[in-house]
Order: structure tokens, then C-alpha cells, then sequence
């Protein structure tokens, strides 16, 4: 790959929450998921998942799908 190559693979992700030994303040329980396939976001049908949750997820989740260009 060249330095001029702005060219990049996107990752898809799960995400899940893991028993911490804490309350969760959002009410999420060990096993709660959401996915990223490319731009879209999919939660399993009848879970809720926090948009205070969310709103601290979504920075990380597009540098978690891709690996880091020289550009960024």
C-alpha cells in the first residue's frame, strides 16, 4: 500500500457486554450485543441498549473497524 492509497477495508463488530462484578447503570445484562456491519448498526429484536451507552461507543467503534491509515 502506498502513502497515497486512501483505500480501506471496514471490519464488522460485535459488541458485548461482559459481567464487570459492578451494577450496570443502563440496566444492560452480561450477554447484551449490538453489531456493526459497514455503517449500520443492528441490536437482536426486543433489546434495548442505552443511548447513553451508545453515545460513548460510537467514537471508538470506527476506529475499531478499520486499521489505522497513515492519513488519519
Amino acid at each position: 500500500m502506498s502513502d497515497r492509497d486512501d483505500t480501506f477495508e471496514l471490519y464488522d463488530l460485535r459488541v458485548e457486554v461482559v459481567a464487570t462484578g459492578r451494577p450496570m447503570v443502563c440496566g444492560h445484562r452480561p450477554g447484551d450485543w449490538l453489531e456493526l456491519h459497514g455503517e449500520n448498526l443492528t441490536l437482536p429484536e426486543g433489546q434495548p441498549f442505552s443511548i447513553y451507552a451508545l453515545a460513548a461507543l460510537i467514537p471508538i467503534l470506527p476506529a475499531k473497524q478499520r486499521l489505522t491509515q497513515p492519513h488519519d
